[in-house]
């Protein structure tokens, strides 16, 4: 009979583990903190004028080191800290449980999918500027917004950022309720952490309950298989979901 949650867990939470302010560092550096100081920045007359000169050349910039900062991150967790992410081989679970605990999450982007497909293809008939409306709806939110460059760029973070998201949440933070408390903690935490963490970016709503199901979900795979990647894989996919049924 399969064991919940997977016994590789224990040893990946007895493994070295990052403090917390070091977590919470990885976390808050390529997001909030780089963004926070190239805002700063536009304080300075000489840099300013150049933002207004060039905008999709300061964009670039940001998303490059954006992007090496987060690679960073995830490099250095995954060869400080690999034996409480990635080792040891997880025990074989059956392959219907891991889906069975990423099902409800990837239920709700297909259907959301299939009616964002719908709305457009009805949009077909109206005009332009309509049409720009659904579009701008959809990729305004998103950290570098609705231009041809930033969606190509938020493609990107929706497809690599998972695996930079999914080392913090399902993988150290998850370790940390569960060393620090237990297993019913973890499994309601680290959901609402991560709920939590989108709300400067994406506001408050009803679609945070997806987010949270998302969360939930990225959990039971990670603790039903034993394996972080799972978690990764499932982020991936409805985030590409969610990328294809986002553009027009």
């Amino acid at each position: 009979m399969n064991s919940f949650p997977n016994p590789v867990i224990f040893d990946q939470v007895s493994a070295p583990q990052p403090p917390l302010l070091l977590i919470v560092l990885m976390y808050l550096l390529p997001l909030w903190l780089w963004g926070n100081l190239f805002k700063f920045l536009l304080f300075w007359t000489p840099f300013d004028e150049m933002s207004r000169e060039s905008l999709k050349c300061n964009q670039v910039i940001f998303f490059i080191v954006q992007t090496l900062l987060i690679f960073g991150v995830v490099l250095f967790s995954s060869i400080r800290y690999q034996f409480a992410l990635w080792k040891p081989p997880a025990v074989k679970h059956s392959a219907w449980l891991v889906f069975l605990a990423a099902f409800p999450a990837l239920l709700y982007y297909v259907f959301r999918a299939v009616w964002l497909f719908v709305i457009l293809a009805k949009a077909a008939s109206i005009p332009n500027a309509q049409i720009y409306q659904i579009h701008y709806a959809l990729w305004s939110d998103l950290p570098y917004g609705a231009s041809l460059e930033g969606v190509f760029f938020s493609s990107i973070m929706l497809i690599f950022g998972p695996v930079f998201e999914e080392i913090i949440f399902t993988g150290f933070l998850l370790n940390f309720f569960l060393k620090r408390y237990n297993l019913l903690s973890a499994i309601v935490s680290i959901p609402i952490l991560f709920t939590v963490a989108h709300i400067p970016q994406q506001g408050l709503g009803v679609h945070l309950i997806s987010i949270f199901v998302s969360g939930l979900a990225f959990v039971f795979v990670r603790l039903v298989s034993g394996k972080l990647s799972y978690s990764v894989m499932c982020h991936m996919f409805i985030n590409v979901i969610f990328s294809f049924s986002a553009m027009d």
